[in-house]
């Protein structure tokens, strides 16, 4: 279990966001009651995904989109008190801190900035293995926070899918 979420995280910096989706979708493919819904890029603004959708932009090219990943499991024989378990994982795969670039050693092991999806995945498969019996729904985030010309300015203002304005967020 821990090899799986090691192995994710120890990629190379400029495959982590195609592994990934990648991944996910491998692990959805070896568990016939899981499925993968993956939003991309322009998917994610018009879905109001406008946070991950920013975080993402300047990386967003050659397959470095950001990506909201979903995978949920429906168990054959769902247990009888109706409960359904929901759990998010961060995965910035490097956050720089966008325009806002963190400085004075901010930087060292953000590499490992996205171990929180990386966990959350070995824990989703490794539950599904163990025959969870309720519906289970793994979020992730994953996007890359990079410096660049589609960097996004901390003042500009963009919208949640709540519909609330907010700014700062890179």
């Amino acid at each position: 279990m821990g090899r799986l979420s090691c192995t994710r995280k120890a990629a190379p910096l400029t495959y982590l966001l195609t592994y990934s989706l990648a991944f996910c979708e491998q692990v959805a493919a070896e568990l016939p009651t899981v499925s993968c819904t993956v939003l991309r890029a322009e998917a994610l603004q018009s879905g109001g995904f406008g946070g991950l959708y920013h975080v993402g932009l300047s990386a967003a090219q050659n397959g470095r989109e950001p990506a909201l990943v979903v995978l949920s499991h429906a168990p054959t024989a769902p247990a009888v008190d109706g409960r359904t378990v929901a759990w998010v994982g961060k995965g910035i795969v490097y956050d720089t801190g966008g325009l806002s670039l963190k400085v004075g050693g901010g930087m060292v092991g953000m590499k490992s900035d996205m171990g929180g999806s990386a966990a959350m995945l070995a824990a989703f498969r490794a539950s599904v293995l163990a025959g969870v019996d309720h519906p289970l729904h793994l979020v992730m985030c994953i996007a890359e926070n990079a410096i660049g010309a589609g960097a996004v300015s901390s003042r500009k203002h963009t919208h949640s899918r709540s519909n609330s304005a907010f700014g700062g967020l890179c």
